[in-house]
C-alpha cells in the first residue's frame, strides 16, 4: 500500500493552537487501487484447499472474505493518505496520537472517493529569542579555613570513641541505661512506639539528635547506679504520631557511662582514610568542596538561562504535552507537601493552587526546553557521546553490571535516549554560558 501514490484533496485547518484537523478526501480511482492491492495481498498468504497459494478467484475472495478485505483497505487508506497528507503540506505530528474524528463511520463504496477527518498537535512555530550576550550571574566559589576547620571537627566527631568512665555524664557522652514511661491514660496499646517508652540497657545518647527532648539536661551529672525520674513533653512536630504534644514520665536507671575521646587531627588520622598526611586530607576536602560548588554554580546559572529564555518567548505548546507534563509536576509539588509535613487532607484542599502552580512550572518548563531545542539544532549542537559513555560507566558501576549490559537495559527502558538528549541540553546551555555575560557573586 505504502507503494500507492494516492490522488488525495487535503484541507489543512487548524482547530486550535498546535492542534490541525486535516480533512481528506481519496479519489474513487485511488481507492479502487487500494482495494485491488488488498485483494492481490490476501490471495498471497490466504490458503484455501485446491487452490495454490495466488490462485484463488477474487469472487470467492470477496465471498468470503468481503468484510475483512473492506476493514484492510479502510484502514490502509487512512495510513497512507494520511502520511502523503503530512508530506505534501510539509507538518509532522507532534505529542498525541492523531485522532479520527468521533463520529466518523468508515463507508467504502466502489466508484466513490473515501472521506476522513483527522486531527492531529504539531510541534509550535516561534522565533528564538536573543540567547547570546545573556547577564548571568555565577555563585562565588571559594572553601575558607573556617569551612575547611568545621569539616576537620566533623570528622573527629564522626570517629568518637566511647569507654567506660567513673565521672558523672556530661555533655558528648553516651550512657546505657534502663528506662521505663508510665503511660497517660488514654493512650491505646496499638499506639505504643515501644523502644521510646522501655529500654533494657540501651544506649542513650547526650548530644544531638537526642532519643529523648531535652535528654541531655536530664541526665547530665548522674553516675553509674543513679536513678531519676523525669517528665518528658514531646513536642508537636514530634515525628512519632502517638508522642506528638504529649508529656510522659520516666524512670531512668544509669548503667554505665561511656566517655567520649576525640581522635587527634594528625597525619596518623589521616591515614585512615587513605592519604599521607592531615594537610593531604584538607587538599582532599577543599577540592571536593570547589568541585561541588562549581557543580551547583553551574546549574544556577542553567537555571538562570531557562528562566531568561522561557520569559522571553510566549507560543502555544501542544495540549497533551502540557498535561502529561502537568501531571507528573503536580506529583513532584505534592511529594514537596508531604515532606514538608503537610497532611493528606491539607494537600487535597490545596489541589486547585498546586493545579495551578504545576500548570504555570509545566509551560515555564516545556517552553524553555523548546527554545534551547530549537538553538541546539541553529548551532549544530550534537550529541556528546564522551560525556554518554561517562554516564553509562557510574550507572554501570552502580549497578554493578558491565558498560554493555547496562547499555541494553538503558537502551530498553529509554534512558539512554534520555542521556542523549541530556547532553545536548546542557551542551547547548554551556553554549549560551560561553556567549554569556558573568558576574561573579561575592
Amino acid at each position: 500500500m505504502d507503494k500507492l501514490n494516492l490522488n488525495i484533496v487535503v484541507t489543512n485547518t487548524e482547530v486550535e493552537p498546535c492542534k490541525l484537523m486535516f480533512d481528506i478526501e481519496v479519489a474513487a480511482d485511488s481507492v479502487r487501487r487500494a482495494y485491488d492491492a488488498t485483494v492481490v495481498a490476501l490471495n498471497k498468504k490466504i490458503k484455501l484447499p485446491g487452490f495454490r497459494s495466488g490462485k484463488v478467484p477474487r469472487q470467492m475472495l470477496e465471498s468470503r472474505f468481503g468484510k475483512e478485505i473492506e476493514g484492510e483497505t479502510i484502514e490502509n487508506l487512512i495510513q497512507t493518505a494520511f502520511r502523503q497528507a503530512l508530506k505534501e503540506q510539509d507538518v509532522a505530528p507532534f505529542g498525541a496520537q492523531p485522532q479520527l474524528q468521533e463520529d466518523f463511520k468508515p463507508i467504502l463504496k466502489q466508484g466513490e472517493p473515501f472521506k476522513f477527518a483527522i486531527t492531529f498537535e504539531v510541534y509550535p512555530k516561534f522565533e528564538l529569542p536573543q540567547y547570546e550576550g545573556l547577564n548571568l550571574t555565577k555563585q562565588s566559589v571559594k572553601v575558607d579555613d573556617e569551612e575547611v576547620e568545621r569539616f576537620l571537627q566533623t570528622m573527629r566527631e564522626n570517629h568518637t570513641e566511647y569507654n567506660v568512665v567513673d565521672k558523672p555524664a556530661e555533655k558528648g557522652d553516651m550512657l546505657k541505661a534502663d528506662y521505663q514511661a508510665t503511660l497517660p491514660e488514654g493512650f491505646e496499646e496499638e499506639d505504643k512506639p515501644n523502644y521510646l517508652l522501655k529500654g533494657d540497657n540501651s544506649w542513650v545518647m547526650l548530644k544531638e539528635p537526642e532519643l529523648f527532648p531535652g535528654i541531655t539536661t536530664i541526665l547530665a551529672g548522674l553516675k553509674a547506679g543513679d536513678e531519676k525520674d523525669a517528665e518528658i513533653t514531646f513536642p508537636e512536630t514530634h515525628y512519632n504520631q502517638a508522642l506528638k504534644g504529649k508529656t510522659i514520665k520516666y524512670h531512668f536507671k544509669i548503667n554505665e557511662v561511656h566517655g567520649a575521646t576525640l581522635p587527634e587531627l594528625n597525619d596518623e588520622f589521616a591515614k585512615k582514610f587513605g592519604l599521607e598526611s592531615l594537610d593531604a586530607l584538607k587538599d582532599a576536602f577543599r577540592a571536593n568542596q570547589v568541585a561541588a560548588l562549581e557543580s551547583e554554580a553551574k546549574y544556577n546559572l542553567y537555571e538562570q538561562i531557562r528562566n531568561i529564555l522561557a520569559g522571553a518567548a510566549d507560543f502555544p505548546i501542544p495540549p497533551s504535552i502540557v498535561a502529561n507534563a502537568k501531571e507528573r509536576t503536580k506529583a513532584r509539588l505534592e511529594q514537596q507537601a508531604k515532606q514538608e509535613g503537610k497532611s493528606e487532607d491539607e494537600i487535597k484542599e490545596m489541589s486547585d493552587e498546586l493545579d495551578q502552580r504545576a500548570e504555570a512550572q509545566a509551560r515555564h518548563d516545556l517552553r524553555a526546553e523548546m527554545i534551547i531545542s530549537k538553538i541546539a539544532n541553529k548551532e549544530n549542537i550534537g550529541i556528546d557521546y564522551q560525556e554518554v559513555m561517562k554516564t553509562i560507566g557510574y550507572i554501570a558501576q552502580r549497578e554493578n553490571k558491565t558498560p554493555e549490559n547496562a547499555m541494553k537495559a538503558m537502551e530498553k527502558n529509554g534512558v539512554l535516549d534520555n542521556i542523549c538528549a541530556t547532553t545536548v541540553t546542557n551542551s547547548t546551555l554551556d553554549f549560551i554560558i560561553s556567549k554569556a555575560n558573568i558576574t561573579t557573586a561575592e
